[in-house]
């Protein structure tokens, strides 16, 4: 349908409360590309709107925002060009949005008064690349409670940001970052384009560290990799101890050394009103001594509902253990030693011998349960020997869900004692928390397989 068509047919429709539409912006005639803000006059009802493809240059976006500006609740721009923060205010002062919010969607032409979405709650900013400005229309939305952005290369100043929320969003509560996929082909496109404006380094913590007076409920931020200028993330979180119920870090590329055991302790410690807390990224340790760290401290978030540590995203706690990924308090180390042909006498006797294992290739299937049918034996008796778990038989009140593990893992639900035993001594306590998942390896309160559709709910919410 051309574009001439589509705004026949927006006229045709003036009741609409949602409204998606997409430009062309290879279109040669500029009038035509370029958002038009007579398009929008006769949308009175207008709530949600999503702008696509346009040309928001000289102005453009700025005058279809004032126009929709008195009902608009939720907003999303993605590949937009030729907006200039400097649009949005023209050529008066800062006034106060409180002042202009009273008075309408911020009303006048080009030369009158600063941009002002009074009833705008939602932004989301997905896949913007050189357009980086369209970030400060959050500072027109003074009734603003999420902002949502999918950040594709630094080419705005985080500082800046940060002050512009603190300054006029003051009812922010979430806070949703996530960096691209195509992070580095837009970077190597861009790595010759200069901007006075840009920073060092994402500093994500940055700006979660200085974008609320009041305190975020919710922080959510997904990354392949930990930038370096970010190790302090998990720190900068605790400045909203006393409000913060969901946090989620993701760092994609899990084998990174994305947190130090103690920052997450602190978290669980400070947050007290904490819901759920998903991380997911290397500790720089093993399983079990991170959990010997979390487990060093009574935690403070007795609301806790859901918890996920992902701290070592090649195997799952039954596995890392059996590779040597405990504390020296256990005796068991190592299997990699073993090949696929078996291993398990040369297993039993370092095992015998309390040795360490070797630590060459990881050896297949056969290596591993060779290895295994060693440690069953050596181990025969004790209280260490591996315990058998399903959804219909617990350890200490705790049920293994398949369902809720986000990989099939054949040994997942046979576990050392010992290991579980740190696992669920961490959580004592917490008598609010349904689920605990484990590098990928899910448990659950309740036996009940229904108990799976509120885990799915749960996650669904963040």
């Amino acid at each position: 349908m051309s574009l001439k068509s589509q705004r026949r047919l927006l006229r045709q429709n003036l009741g609409l409360e949602e409204l998606q539409w997409e430009g062309d912006k290879w279109l040669v005639d500029n009038n035509l590309r370029r958002l038009r803000a007579k398009d929008f006059e006769m949308l009175g009802d207008l709530q949600k709107l999503t702008l696509a493809k346009w040309d928001g240059s000289d102005g453009a976006l700025v005058e279809v925002l004032r126009t929709v500006g008195r009902t608009l609740e939720a907003l999303e721009i993605r590949q937009l060009y030729g907006f200039k923060e400097r649009d949005i205010a023209t050529s008066t002062p800062l006034a106060s949005d409180r002042a202009i919010a009273a008075g309408g969607g911020g009303g006048g032409g080009a030369g009158g008064t600063r941009l002002v979405l009074p009833r705008v709650q939602v932004l989301r900013l997905p896949c913007f690349t050189k357009i980086s400005d369209l970030v400060y229309l959050a500072g027109c939305c003074p009734d603003l409670k999420v902002l949502n952005l999918e950040i594709a290369i630094d080419r705005f100043s985080m500082t800046h940001l940060a002050s512009t929320l603190k300054s006029h969003c003051h009812k922010l509560t979430t806070l949703i970052l996530r960096q691209s996929q195509d992070f580095l082909e837009v970077y190597e496109d861009d790595e010759n384009d200069e901007d006075e404006d840009c920073e060092d380094g994402v500093r994500i913590s940055t700006l979660i560290r200085g974008c609320s007076l009041s305190g975020l409920v919710r922080i959510e931020f997904e990354a392949a990799v930990i930038e370096p200028t970010d190790m302090d993330i998990l720190r900068s979180v605790l400045v909203h101890s006393a409000t913060l119920e969901r946090l989620t870090i993701d760092y994609s590329e899990g084998k990174c050394n994305a947190f130090e055991p103690k920052d997450i302790l602190q978290v669980l410690i400070q947050c007290r009103h904490l819901k759920t807390f998903i991380i997911n990224g290397g500790t720089g340790r093993s399983v079990l001594a991170t959990l010997k760290v979390l487990n060093s401290q009574p935690w403070g978030c007795f609301e806790l509902e859901a918890i996920a540590l992902h701290i070592n995203a090649d195997c799952s706690l039954s596995f890392s253990w059996r590779k040597g990924e405990y504390d020296d308090e256990y005796e068991i180390e190592d299997d990699d030693d073993c090949d696929d042909n078996g291993g398990g006498a040369d297993e039993e006797e370092r095992v015998r011998r309390g040795g360490r294992a070797g630590r060459g290739g990881r050896g297949g299937r056969g290596a591993r349960k060779g290895a295994r049918k060693s440690i069953r034996r050596s181990k025969k008796g004790s209280n260490n020997a591996p315990v058998k778990m399903s959804s219909g038989k617990s350890f200490m009140g705790w049920y293994y869900h398949s369902e809720g593990s986000l990989y099939c893992d054949n040994d997942a639900d046979e576990v050392p004692r010992s290991a579980l035993k740190a696992a669920f001594g961490m959580v004592k306590g917490l008598d609010r928390l349904l689920f605990l998942t484990l590098n990928a390896v899910t448990y659950a309160r309740s036996s009940d397989p229904k108990i799976m559709e509120v885990f799915h709910c749960l996650y669904e919410l963040l």
